[in-house]
This record gives C-alpha cells, sequence and structure tokens, in this order.
C-alpha cells in the first residue's frame, strides 16, 4: 500500500484544535481500522476523505451546538432499540479484574502469559446468567428465510471468529468455516443435497428416524410426496463446517496429528450458532448425509477435510414458522412458549 500524502499546508500531526468529537469520528469505527488492509477505497480518495475531515474542523466550534442537538435524540433511540440483555450487561458491576502473577521462582514456562480475568459481583453474576439464559431459550432453528435481506458479510465474519474462540484437543482448531454467497453455487449444492435426501428417505432412514422428523419437516416435504430445501437458495448465506480429521504442513505436506476433532468441531459450532443468535441471525444446522463427497469437491476443498454440517444463516421471512415443541417446564424456569418464534433485530451502531 502506497502511504496517503497530507496536504502541504497540513501539519503531519492532528491539530491541538480539532475538537473531541471529530477525534471520536475517526477512532469510533475500529472495524474500519481492522479491514483497512481488505478496502477498496484507493489512497487518492482516502487522502480527499482526510481533507475533509480537518477542513470540518475548522468550523467544528460553530456546528457543536446544532450537533449536539441531532445526535442526543439519535442516541437515546438507539439506546433505546437496544435489547434488554444489552442494557444490563452495560450495568454491570465488576467485582475485579485481575491479572494473575507469577513469583519469580515459580514463573511459568515461556509459552506461558498472565491471564486477565474479569469477575462479577454475585448478584451481576447471577443477572448475567440470567440474560444469557433468557436470550438463548428464544432461539429457534429456522427453514424459512428473507433472501432480501442481507446481512453485512462482516457480522458472518465476526460470528466465525468467535467460533474459532472454541477450545480444542491440543489447540489443534481442526476446523474450516465456508461461507458461500454465489446464487448459482447455492443451487448446485440444493439440487445435490436434495437428490441425496430423497435417496436418504427410500434407503438409508429407519422408519422411527423418518417418524421423528415428519412433525418437524411437513412444512418443506409437502406431506411426504417432494423431498424440498429452499432454505439452501433462500438463505443469503451458506456456512459449510469441514473437520480436519489430521493437518497438513503448507510447507512439506507432512500429516500433522490432531485430536478429539469431532469435540472440537461440535463445540466450535454450538458457539457459532451462538453467536449467530446474539447478531439476532438465524441459522439451521443439517447434515447433508450421503452428499459429503461431491460438496467437498464442488467447493474445492483439501483432501484432509470431511463436511461437517451445513448451515443456512440469515433473516427469518416474515411468515417463518417452526415446529411447535414440548417444553419442560420446571418451577424455578420461566415458561417459555415453543409454539411460535420471538425475533429481535439489533440498530446497526453509526
Amino acid at each position: 500500500n502506497q502511504p496517503t500524502s497530507q496536504p502541504a499546508n497540513q501539519p503531519t500531526n492532528q491539530p491541538a484544535s480539532q475538537p473531541p468529537f471529530l477525534a471520536s469520528l475517526r477512532l469510533a469505527s475500529p472495524r474500519l481500522a481492522e479491514q483497512s488492509s481488505i478496502s477498496t477505497v484507493c489512497p487518492r480518495e482516502r487522502a480527499s476523505q482526510q481533507v475533509l475531515l480537518y477542513s470540518l474542523s475548522k468550523y467544528c466550534s460553530m456546528l457543536r451546538p446544532a450537533l449536539l442537538v441531532l445526535v442526543a435524540p439519535l442516541a437515546l433511540q438507539v439506546h433505546g432499540f437496544a435489547p434488554a440483555s444489552l442494557q444490563s450487561r452495560r450495568r454491570r458491576a465488576v467485582l475485579s479484574s485481575v491479572r494473575t502473577t507469577a513469583p519469580q521462582s515459580e514463573a511459568p514456562p515461556s509459552e506461558h502469559v498472565p491471564l486477565t480475568h474479569t469477575a462479577l459481583e454475585p448478584a451481576a453474576m447471577a443477572q448475567a446468567a440470567r440474560d444469557t439464559r433468557d436470550s438463548w431459550s428464544t432461539r429457534r432453528t429456522v427453514r424459512f428465510y428473507d433472501s432480501d435481506q442481507v446481512p453485512p458479510l462482516s457480522v458472518i465474519e465476526d460470528c466465525i471468529a468467535s467460533a474459532g474462540t472454541a477450545p480444542s484437543g491440543a489447540h489443534k482448531q481442526p476446523w474450516t468455516f465456508v461461507v458461500v454467497q454465489d446464487p448459482d453455487m447455492k443451487a448446485k449444492i440444493r439440487t445435490l443435497v436434495e437428490a441425496e435426501e430423497k435417496v436418504n428417505y427410500e434407503t438409508r432412514m429407519a422408519e422411527k428416524w423418518k417418524q421423528d422428523l415428519e412433525h418437524m419437516m411437513s412444512a418443506i416435504h409437502n406431506g411426504g410426496g417432494d423431498i424440498t430445501k429452499p432454505y439452501l437458495t433462500e438463505a443469503p448465506y451458506l456456512v459449510l463446517v469441514f473437520s480436519q480429521p489430521y493437518g497438513l504442513d503448507r510447507e512439506t505436506g507432512e500429516k500433522i496429528d490432531h485430536y478429539y476433532v469431532a469435540q472440537s468441531v461440535g463445540i466450535a459450532v454450538g458457539m457459532f450458532t451462538a453467536a449467530l443468535h446474539e447478531a439476532s441471525l438465524c441459522s439451521l444446522v443439517s447434515t447433508p448425509m450421503g452428499s459429503e463427497s461431491e460438496v467437498k469437491q464442488m467447493l474445492h476443498r483439501p483432501v484432509n477435510e470431511k463436511l461437517f454440517c451445513l448451515m443456512p444463516v440469515g433473516h427469518p421471512a416474515s411468515d417463518a414458522t417452526v415446529p411447535k415443541v414440548n417444553c419442560h417446564e420446571h418451577e424455578h424456569e420461566p415458561h417459555v412458549t415453543c409454539s411460535g418464534t420471538q425475533f429481535t433485530s439489533l440498530v446497526p451502531w453509526l
């Protein structure tokens, strides 16, 4: 990348007279800084943006009262639309924030670093647990998606990054997340998966299995006459998770041992599902039995990867339905309505 040139009449450092709110505009979006390496904005365009910002700084003192009048109601509106769980998290009292230390004589090996941990007060801890329980209890598997409402790809990437923090055997992280947006590729995957699913119903699946699925799949299988999976093309994203039974050295091609692969990938998928729900997105964890090898070849995946699951991701359709399931209620748990869905869309931060 070529460094952005500063205007000739502008000092290199930021002017001392620049108002705080203008400086915060440049720092309030760390995502832009993180994505600078893949940004499509050319250096000349970026330089013109900086000239505009510095020009605005000369008139900030005059515009500050008007901006406060305009921004304050917007801030209140955004705060009002934020989910209750997020608002409560901001109010949680911190009991302690510690960074562990060890005496020099007992210092851990160089491969270890001190742990940084923040503990909540007991009341805040209990509230955090309740908030998580209440939020996650509204998660449902969705098979009907709004194809016109496309979430930003950066949101999917952040949810995958959250899944990547999952524990794994010997920290080998034996998984690969593949995101498919191309309509033609999604259509090919749907055709393949539907054909194999028909074979599953005819020869591979026991009658008891089909009976257990009947009430869940009746809305898309047309009473069992046709095997259809519209969500594979309606959802804006298909996320295919591949496990890695073993790794491959990038330079030598030698095999690298992986441990507890199924458990590790399963935990990562669960955390990915939870992250999507926290971002107000819906998903379906499906296993395209019989089509794993062909899907792998279609996506040109390496020999050491195996398709673990396929997940459509997006916003629910306006007429989406979910199967009615029986809830096991306990005295200490709140009543959860399982006959319908409840979705809360977060207000995008500007």
